[in-house]
C-alpha cells in the first residue's frame, strides 16, 4: 500500500472507532511522557490486526504530510474522517500544532470540495458553530435574524450581502419576521434552502434525511439529486432521503418548541418521547417494552429529565430506576 493509496482509500480500511484508538494513541506518545506500560499497551494494540496499522499509519501521515488528499477522489469522505479525529485531539490541544489539524482546511484549496449542484465547500474541521449534547444556543445575525441552534449540531456561518450556513449535522431555526432581512441560504447535503423574505422556518439534517419545517412565510428549496426547485409555504414540512424518496406534510407548531426548552408530545408512545429527550440527556434511557407504547401527551422540559421523571411517574404505571450512573431505565409497575 502506498502513502497516497492508503490516504485515499481510507473510508473503505478503518472504521471510525479504531480512528479513535489510533488518535488516542498517538497523543499519549507524542506527549513526551509515555510510561514504559503505555508503550508496551500501544505496541500490542498495534500488531493486534491490520486495521489498527492502518489506522496508526494514517495519522502518522496527517501528522508529516497533508499533500496527498488533493489527489483523492472522495476528499469529502475522508474529511467527515478527520474530523471525528480532530475532535478527539482537540481534548489535547498542545498537539494540534505539531499535527497541523487545525490548519488542514487551508492546505486544501475549496474548489477540490465543491458539490455540482455548487454549494459551499464541505470543510468540516473547526465548524464555526457547534453545541454539545443538551446544548442550544440563540445568535443574531447581522440583519437582526435570530439563529437557534439545537442540541449536537454542527455549522459554519458567513454573513455579507446575504447570509450563508453550512449545516453539517443537526437542527437550526431561522426567525427573521421581526428582521429587516437579506436573503439566507442553509445548504445541507441534500438541498439548498432559500428565502428572501421574512421567514420562520428550520432545517434538520443527519446522513440519511433533511427535514424543512415552515411556520410563517415562504423557503425554495434546490434538490440536490436533481437540481429541481420546490416552494413550501407556511404550515408545510418536507422531509427528504438520502435515497431520493420526499413526503410533504403539515407542519406541527410544536416542532419549534425546543428554543424554549420544551417538548411537546401530543398522543405519541413512551418510547418515541424518551428517544427524543434522549437527545439532550448526556447519559443513556432504556424503555422496557410492556410500557414502550404507552401513550403520553404534555410539555415536557428537554434539559431536566428528574422532572420529566416526576411527570411520568406521576401519570404512568411506570417506575424509574438508575442502575449505573447516567443510566435511566423505565419500566412497568410491579403489581403483587
Amino acid at each position: 500500500m502506498t502513502q497516497q493509496s492508503s490516504v485515499c482509500d481510507l473510508t473503505k480500511e478503518v472504521p471510525d472507532s479504531l480512528l479513535l484508538e489510533a488518535a488516542e494513541w498517538f497523543a499519549v506518545l507524542r506527549d513526551g511522557r509515555a510510561s514504559s506500560v503505555e508503550r508496551e499497551g500501544w505496541q500490542i494494540w498495534l500488531a493486534t490486526s491490520d486495521q489498527h496499522f492502518f489506522a496508526w499509519q494514517y495519522i502518522e501521515q496527517l501528522h508529516s504530510n497533508f499533500s496527498s488528499l488533493k489527489s483523492c477522489a472522495q476528499p469529502d469522505d475522508i474529511f467527515q474522517k478527520i474530523t471525528v479525529v480532530n475532535r478527539r485531539l482537540i481534548s489535547r490541544r498542545k498537539f494540534l500544532s505539531s499535527i497541523g489539524l487545525v490548519s488542514l482546511g487551508a492546505l486544501i484549496g475549496s474548489s477540490v470540495l465543491n458539490n455540482q449542484s455548487g454549494s459551499l465547500p464541505w470543510i468540516v474541521f473547526m465548524p464555526d458553530i457547534r453545541t454539545g449534547k443538551g446544548e442550544i444556543q440563540n445568535h443574531s445575525l447581522a440583519d437582526g435574524t435570530a439563529l437557534w441552534v439545537n442540541t449536537r449540531s454542527k455549522l459554519n456561518l458567513h454573513q455579507g450581502v446575504d447570509s450563508r450556513i453550512q449545516l453539517f449535522s443537526g437542527e437550526i431555526l431561522i426567525d427573521s419576521i421581526k428582521a429587516d432581512p437579506v436573503p439566507i441560504y442553509i445548504d445541507t447535503r441534500l438541498a439548498i434552502i432559500n428565502s428572501a423574505t421574512k421567514v420562520c422556518f428550520s432545517v434538520y439534517c443527519d446522513q440519511n434525511k433533511a427535514i424543512i419545517t415552515v411556520f410563517e412565510g415562504d423557503v425554495q428549496m434546490t434538490i440536490a439529486s436533481d437540481s429541481t426547485v420546490q416552494s413550501l409555504h407556511t404550515g408545510q414540512m418536507l422531509t427528504l432521503h438520502s435515497d431520493g424518496r420526499s413526503e410533504k406534510a403539515s407542519t406541527d407548531a410544536n416542532r419549534r418548541n425546543w428554543i424554549q426548552g420544551s417538548f411537546t408530545a401530543n398522543r405519541i408512545s413512551l418510547g418515541t418521547l424518551l428517544h427524543e429527550l434522549e437527545r439532550y440527556y448526556s447519559g443513556f434511557i432504556s424503555v422496557s417494552p410492556a410500557v414502550s407504547d404507552l401513550e403520553v401527551y404534555g410539555n415536557f422540559p428537554i434539559q431536566d429529565m428528574n422532572t420529566v421523571i416526576k411527570m411520568l411517574e406521576s401519570t404512568l404505571p411506570v417506575k424509574a430506576s438508575r442502575p449505573l450512573p447516567g443510566w435511566i431505565k423505565i419500566e412497568a409497575i410491579k403489581t403483587v
